[in-house]
């Protein structure tokens, strides 16, 4: 959500995007509801955000540069990916405890 909203305010987002900076380290017993309450207040945030397509960009790692609408609709697909693959998860472990 911060490279969307300095994006969006035509300014560099200056870190680097690493992979390795959002892969989960260890076990944690919340995880999906971290993920749940991540995705709320995600879908408030993107609801609630001036929809515009930015001339400043930043790159992905594995991909391109995107402005901040790439980066929106990359965020969408990438985290309803993942809820598919955790409900997945979920539903086999249900079942194997059955």
């Amino acid at each position: 959500m911060s490279v969307i909203d300095t994006l969006s305010k035509e300014e560099e987002f200056k870190r680097d995007i690493k992979i390795e900076a959002v892969k989960p380290k260890g076990e944690d017993s919340k995880a999906y509801e971290n993920f749940l309450l991540f995705m709320n207040k995600y879908e408030a945030y993107i609801k609630s955000h001036k929809k515009n397509q930015s001339k400043q960009t930043k790159a992905h790692p594995w991909f391109i540069n995107f402005n901040n609408h790439d980066w929106t609709c990359f965020m969408f697909m990438h985290t309803f990916i993942h809820r598919r693959q955790i409900e997945e998860i979920i539903r086999v472990q249900k079942e194997s405890n059955e």
